[in-house]
């Protein structure tokens, strides 16, 4: 099978990868600064992390994803600016919560795979887990759980395929 070339690919896979850079570039800049690691040492550090990742991923969908999705990707886009200011702000409520959740399957995750490994007596380097937070993995399931939760939220509403409804 010959492999197509970018310009043959579907709008909605160039959107996804672009979602899943996006996704790496956050990870990059959060998560391994002091911006979202903080101390390591710290009981709160988990937390601070999910926390700050989840909201430096809304606010790249916001302000970068949405505009970038318009104007360069042929997409039907929705009108978002027709609907009540009430509705807008649950959206993004809403949004909010499922990076959040992203975030949290993501760590369960690598939480998950690493107890498997230690099962097999498999372990990282001065006792640390064998797989730990960086952002190609961390963009990789990005992508997978925000796919998944894309086209269950579809499904639940039944509205035609879009790659996110955030315009």
């Amino acid at each position: 099978m010959k492999i197509k070339k970018i310009k043959d690919w579907k709008e909605t896979t160039k959107v996804l990868l672009f979602r899943i850079w996006l996704a790496g570039a956050v990870a990059l800049f959060v998560g391994w600064t002091p911006i979202g690691g903080g101390e390591n040492s710290s009981p709160y550090f988990i937390y601070q992390l999910i926390l700050t990742l989840a909201i430096g991923l809304f606010i790249t969908n916001i302000i970068i994803m949405g505009p970038v999705k318009r104007m360069m990707f042929n997409l039907p886009t929705k009108q978002r600016f027709k609907d009540p200011l009430v509705k807008r702000v649950l959206e993004n409520i809403l949004h909010v919560f499922a990076m959040i959740g992203i975030v949290i399957l993501i760590w369960l995750t690598y939480a998950g795979i690493n107890k498997i490994l230690e099962l097999f007596n498999i372990y990282g380097e001065n006792g640390l887990p064998f797989i730990l937070f960086e952002p190609f993995t961390f963009a990789g399931l990005y992508g997978l759980y925000f796919s998944l939760g894309n086209y269950i939220y579809q499904k639940m509403l039944g509205t035609p395929k879009i790659m996110d409804n955030k315009n």
